[in-house]
């Protein structure tokens, strides 16, 4: 083998060999092989030195491990997963079913209401590829949240009002008492249209010819037109008493003292007596003209703590307390 140093190329000359001719190789050639030569000969040292020895201790770590007890608890959790899986799987046919009955009903209503239909289906629901841009989500955690403080919320108030009602209770007793006994009509049936023959406060007595005092309100009737209790309460004066003839008084309260009392009543005619209870439109007694007296009526007064009011003024105030009971169909007063 000869080399020209002027040249890129060895000539090489086989020394054995009769009839051989000698070639030419390239030192590219040699370059190439030897560079392609070493990478080999480094990567198959990597692997037998590097590689290899750390897949056989990573196969020898693997082998040595005990998988039974982890391949048991997968096998656990699969089991309890399936029927979870298939609960769940029949839930939501259920609950896609509940919404498609509430999307016609939906649809229903908003088509008898003469509104725009849903922007939203239970097919547009289940599309995986849904776009909101026209609907807008909460995050479900905070709804969750703010349910949870609601019925917190809810139930604090139920308690609350578990408590206060006895006293709530107590209170519309004590209402329904209070308006019962207050004095809320005329003692006569169509009191509110009949005409009131001489009214409350200082007149020329008709009788007497002098200034008087007329404490309470005076309705013209024929005689033995029946009279009704305008409250509920107790009867404390049945008879006779002075210039008022038979005449009837019924406190109605004690606090402040409430009392009604009705003169000139006929001979006879009372159908009450002392300590009666009565209720609001209970007959008392029958129209007449006993006592001082120019014609047959009804006086009618209304006393607080033994002061004289306007019958007038005071039953306007307070007639939303209630009027007389309608008797049943067929049922007349008792009297």
């Amino acid at each position: 083998m000869s080399k020209g140093y002027d040249t890129k190329e060895i000539k090489v000359v086989p020394l054995t060999g009769r009839g051989k001719n000698p070639f030419v190789v390239k030192w590219s050639v040699i370059y190439v092989s030897t560079a392609v030569l070493v990478t080999i000969c480094v990567l198959l040292l990597n692997f037998m030195f590097v590689l290899y020895p750390k897949k056989v201790e990573s196969y020898n770590l693997a082998t040595s491990i005990d998988t039974s007890e982890l391949l048991y608890r997968l096998s656990q959790v699969k089991a309890q997963a399936t029927p979870e899986l298939r609960i769940y799987s029949e839930s939501s046919k259920l609950a896609l079913a509940n919404l498609s009955d509430f999307h016609r009903e939906n649809v229903r209503l908003r088509k008898d209401n003469n509104l725009s239909e849903p922007v939203l289906s239970p097919a547009d629901v289940t599309d995986p590829n849904l776009r909101l841009e026209n609907a807008s989500f909460r995050n479900p955690a905070d709804i969750a949240n703010e349910l949870s403080a609601q019925t917190s919320k809810m139930m604090d108030s139920q308690k609350g009002l578990w408590y206060e009602l006895p006293r709530l209770s107590q209170d519309s007793e004590n209402i329904a008492w209070v308006k019962a006994h207050t004095p809320s009509r005329y003692p006569v049936a169509d009191g509110e249209n009949r005409e009131i023959s001489s009214g409350y406060g200082w007149r020329i007595h008709p009788i007497y010819r002098v200034a008087r005092m007329h404490d309470g309100i005076d309705f013209h009737g024929p005689s033995g037109e029946e009279l009704y209790a305008v409250a509920d309460g107790t009867v404390t004066k049945a008879g006779w008493f002075g210039g008022y003839g038979l005449m009837v008084i019924i406190q109605h309260r004690k606090q402040p003292k409430i009392e009604t009392r009705y003169g000139h009543i006929i001979r006879k005619g009372l159908r009450v007596e002392v300590g009666d209870e009565i209720k609001r439109g209970d007959l008392i007694g029958l129209m007449g003209s006993t006592g001082v007296s120019t014609g047959t009526h009804v006086h009618f007064e209304v006393r607080i703590n033994g002061k004289t009011t306007d019958p007038k003024d005071y039953v306007l105030e307070h007639w939303s307390c209630g009027g007389f009971p309608e008797p049943a169909p067929g049922e007349e007063k008792d009297e």
